[in-house]
C-alpha cells in the first residue's frame, strides 16, 4: 500500500513518502467561507452586529436605505472618534453615547447612488457628482454645508465657480477634486486643487488644475509611494510635486487599462496599489495583474454594476477583501467577498454595500455579547476575554443591504445565524504524475487544529463524478492540539475531489491518503 500526504508545512516535511503542501491542491472558484491562511485551510469568521442599541438589537439607518460609503474620523487634536454613514439620500452620524444615528445632511432631492470622502484638516470633505462639495466639522457643527460660498460653491476665478466633483483626495497637503463641473460645464478630464493648507481657497497661491490626457472621464484617486495615481475609466496616470510654478507634473502609467470602481482602489499593508481593473481583473502596480484563479467571478460582473465594488484591508491577517457583485446576485447586491493574501485567493458569501474601520467603544464578554449570541463559542473567541472583544479593538466594519452595520471577520455565526463552510482539494494521488492510471483510495487521515467544539464532514467524488458521497466525520474537540482521524474509504479513481465542510469553525492542516495503484488505463 502507498501514502501520499497533502499538508500544511505546519505539518513539517515529510520525506518518507511523497507529499505536496496544501495550497497546490486546492483552487479558490469551488472553496466557500474558507481561506488560505498561514499554510492551512481556516473557515473564516463572519458578521458580528456593531452599531447596536442598549437592549442589543441592531440600529437600522433612519431612511431604511442601505448604506453606501462610510468614513471614519479621528480628530487630530483630540484622538476622538467619529463614524459618519451615506445612504442614497442621506448622511448620519453614530453617535456612540446616545447608541443612535444623528442627522447631518439631506434628504437629497434625487438618489445619490455614490458617494467619496477625505479627511482635510481634521474635517471631512464630500462629493456625490450632483451636489456641490460638502464639508462638516464633526461634532463642532453637526451638519455637512457647502464647501465655499454656500450659493455658488468652490470660487476658482472671481465670480466663475466649480459647483460638483465626483472624487476628492488630499495629497502633498492639497485638497484635491476631480470629474468636476466648471462655469455650468462638466469637464469629466478635469482635475482640481485648492491652495496649500486650504479647503476655501481655490484660486489664490498654489490654488490650479490640469486636463488629464485622454477621452475617459477621471475615475478615482490612489495613493503609491510619493506619487498620486489619477485613475480614469481606460487610463492610469501618475502625479507628483515638484519644486516649480507648476507646482505638479502628471504621466500616463497606462493608457490600455483603467479602473471602473473607485472603492476598490486600495493600498496594502506593504504599501502596494491595487484595484478593480476596466478589463475586469484585479490589479497591483508592483506585480500586474493578481486576479487569474477567480477570473470566473470577475468576469460574470454585470458591467453596470462594477462602479459599486468596494474593497479593504484586514489588518489583522494581512488581507485584503473586494466585494463584488456574484454571479446570481438580484441587480442591486454584492454578495461575493473575494480574499487576497500572499497571491492567493478565496471566496465569501457576505453581502456588503461598503467597509470601513471602527474602534469599538465598549468591552465585550460573554455576558455582555449582542443578544443574537448565545455564547461566546458562537463568536469563535479562544477565550471568553478574547482580543476582539475589548475596547478600543479597531474592526473593519461593513454594511448589508437592509441599513445596518457589522464588524466584519468577527464571529462564527453570521449575524448569529448559522451557516456551511466548504473547501476541495484535488489530486491523482502522484502530484499529477500518474493522471491516467486507476488508483483504489482505501484510508483518508485527516488533520485538524483543535477546536472547542464541532464536527467535520469528509466527501469525495471520483473524476467527473457529479454528486458527492459521504466518506465519514470528523470530531474536532480532541485532546491533543493536533487532531488525527483515520477514514476508512473504498473509491476507485483516477482523480479524486476530497471536500470538507462544517458549521463550526475549523482549521484544517493536511490530509494523508492509503491507495493501491490498480495500474488500469
Amino acid at each position: 500500500m502507498r501514502t501520499f500526504g497533502i499538508l500544511s508545512p505546519t505539518l513539517g516535511l515529510r520525506t518518507d513518502f511523497p507529499s505536496i503542501l496544501l495550497e497546490k491542491a486546492y483552487t479558490p472558484e469551488p472553496m466557500k467561507d474558507c481561506v488560505l491562511r498561514y499554510g492551512e485551510i481556516w473557515r473564516t469568521r463572519k458578521r458580528l452586529p456593531q452599531f447596536v442599541d442598549s437592549n442589543g438589537d441592531k440600529v437600522q439607518t433612519p431612511d431604511g436605505f442601505p448604506i453606501i460609503h462610510i468614513h471614519r474620523l479621528v480628530k487630530r487634536a483630540t484622538g476622538a472618534e467619529y463614524v459618519c454613514v451615506f445612504t442614497k439620500r442621506n448622511i448620519y452620524r453614530w453617535d456612540y453615547g446616545s447608541k443612535a444615528y444623528v442627522h447631518l445632511w439631506g434628504p437629497a432631492a434625487d438618489d445619490r447612488d455614490f458617494w467619496d470622502t477625505t479627511t482635510y484638516a481634521d474635517q471631512i470633505i464630500a462629493t456625490n457628482g450632483a451636489d456641490k462639495v460638502l464639508v462638516s466639522d464633526v461634532p463642532s457643527t453637526d451638519s455637512f454645508v457647502v464647501l465655499g460660498d454656500t450659493t455658488n460653491g468652490l470660487e476658482y476665478d472671481t465670480g466663475v465657480y466649480t459647483t460638483t466633483a465626483e472624487y476628492v483626495t488630499t495629497f502633498e497637503n492639497y485638497l484635491i477634486i476631480g470629474n468636476i463641473t466648471d462655469d455650468g460645464t462638466k469637464y469629466p478630464h478635469r482635475i482640481r486643487w485648492a491652495n496649500l493648507g486650504t479647503s476655501d481657497d481655490w484660486m489664490g497661491g498654489d490654488a490650479g488644475a490640469a486636463e488629464i490626457e485622454g477621452s475617459d472621464p477621471v475615475s478615482g484617486f490612489g495613493q503609491f509611494r510619493d506619487q498620486l495615481f489619477i485613475f480614469k475609466q481606460r487610463s492610469i496616470h501618475r502625479m507628483w510635486l515638484v519644486s516649480t510654478a507648476m507646482i505638479f507634473n502628471i504621466s500616463a502609467v497606462s493608457l490600455k487599462v483603467g479602473c471602473l470602481a473607485p472603492h476598490s482602489i486600495i493600498n496594502t499593508p506593504d504599501g502596494d496599489l491595487v484595484f478593480l481593473a476596466s478589463d475586469f481583473t484585479i490589479r497591483s502596480v508592483d506585480k500586474g495583474e493578481i486576479s487569474s484563479p477567480i477570473s470566473r467571478t470577475l468576469k460574470s460582473i454585470e458591467p453596470e454594476r462594477v462602479k459599486y465594488a468596494k474593497a479593504d484591508i484586514i489588518e489583522r491577517t494581512d488581507e485584503a477583501v473586494f466585494s463584488v457583485q456574484g454571479p446570481l446576485a438580484d441587480a442591486d447586491v454584492n454578495d461575493d467577498i473575494l480574499v487576497y493574501n500572499r497571491q492567493r485567493w478565496a471566496k465569501l458569501k457576505i453581502p456588503v454595500h461598503a467597509f470601513g474601520r471602527y474602534a469599538r467603544q465598549e468591552v465585550y464578554q460573554w455576558n455582555t455579547l449582542p443578544k443574537e449570541y448565545d455564547t461566546w463559542l458562537n463568536w469563535g473567541w479562544d477565550t471568553w476575554e478574547y482580543e476582539s472583544g475589548l475596547k478600543g479593538f479597531l474592526s473593519v466594519i461593513c454594511s448589508d443591504n437592509n441599513g445596518y452595520i457589522y464588524s466584519f471577520d468577527e464571529a462564527e455565526t453570521d449575524d448569529g445565524n448559522t451557516y456551511e463552510a466548504h473547501f476541495t482539494l484535488t489530486t491523482d494521488l502522484a502530484d499529477k504524475k500518474a493522471l491516467p492510471i486507476y488508483k483504489r483510495l482505501l484510508q483518508i487521515q485527516t488533520y485538524f487544529r483543535r477546536e472547542a467544539s464541532g464536527q467535520a464532514t469528509v466527501s469525495v467524488k471520483r473524476d467527473t463524478e457529479s454528486g458527492w458521497t459521504t466518506a465519514g466525520t470528523v470530531d474536532l474537540f480532541k485532546p491533543n492540539e493536533v487532531n488525527v482521524t483515520d477514514i476508512p474509504v473504498d473509491f476507485r479513481a483516477k482523480t479524486f475531489h476530497i471536500k470538507v465542510s462544517a458549521e463550526s469553525r475549523f482549521r484544517f492542516l493536511g490530509a494523508m491518503f492509503k491507495f493501491i495503484p490498480v495500474g488500469e488505463r
